[in-house]
């Protein structure tokens, strides 16, 4: 019907794309001519996600993450690698060595979530990556230092049921601190963990049963005077 207006959310609709629009041309000259770091991430960002341009976004990733040492883009590229199982900047059947090294950059930059993801490819093994149990730890400890819930969380795991082989042994106070790292920063499992073993108690692992032992497992701060000396020092 002629000469009716458009809707507030047509109008929205337009504004919104122009916005985008012009966001990517500002994104896209401020990487392209004045080769900004934060700017050139975004703007792979807006490759990748915006406009589904994963073989565009990849090679920026890359160029950041091994001359500028931009740990986010880092993490980024590694994730295209394993997404893509090497078919956008990668190498085929062997993506995994591609992936870790990526991760791996993203973690020495101090990307807990790099380390996360190094550990987990170590802890699996495959495609081009090698099996290491107590190498997967320590990026998985790495993580967890940096405030990644699940890198606690898999500490908490790794902790609890050591390596079948042998080079990595149990220790259930140590799975009780890291699950109990893991729940308060909100990872649901971590908490469950935490709050089963104080519970049903380790007699060998030195951990009580008394499951008011772990305020971390239940966000309780209510763990009586006389019993601290049994709780582990979270």
């Amino acid at each position: 019907m002629s000469g009716v207006a458009p809707t507030e959310s047509a109008d929205l609709e337009l504004m919104s794309q122009d916005y985008f629009e012009e966001l990517r041309g500002v994104l896209a000259r401020d990487c392209k001519m004045y080769k900004k770091t934060l700017e050139c991430y975004q703007y792979a960002q807006f490759l990748e996600y915006k406009d589904k341009k994963i073989a565009e976004a990849a090679p920026i990733y890359n160029q950041l993450c091994d001359e500028r040492n931009h740990a986010q883009s880092c993490l980024s590229a590694g994730m295209i690698a394993l997404n893509t199982k090497g078919a956008v900047g990668g190498s085929g059947a062997e993506y995994g060595p591609l992936a870790f090294k990526r991760f791996d950059q993203a973690c020495s930059q101090g990307e807990a979530k790099g380390c996360q993801n190094a550990g987990l490819l170590m802890k699996e093994g495959g495609h081009g990556v090698s099996k290491d149990v107590p190498g997967a730890v320590r990026y998985f400890d790495k993580a967890c230092e940096g405030g990644e819930r699940n890198g606690c969380y898999y500490m908490g795991l790794m902790h609890l049921s050591g390596n079948p082989v042998g080079d990595f042994v149990p220790d259930k106070m140590q799975a009780l601190i890291h699950s109990s790292k893991a729940c308060k920063l909100g990872h649901p499992w971590g908490c469950a963990n935490a709050s089963r073993m104080c519970k049903i108690g380790e007699a060998q692992g030195g951990i009580a049963r008394d499951y008011r032992c772990c305020p971390a497992a239940t966000h309780s701060r209510a763990c009586p005077q006389s019993q601290v000396t049994a709780c582990p020092s979270i």
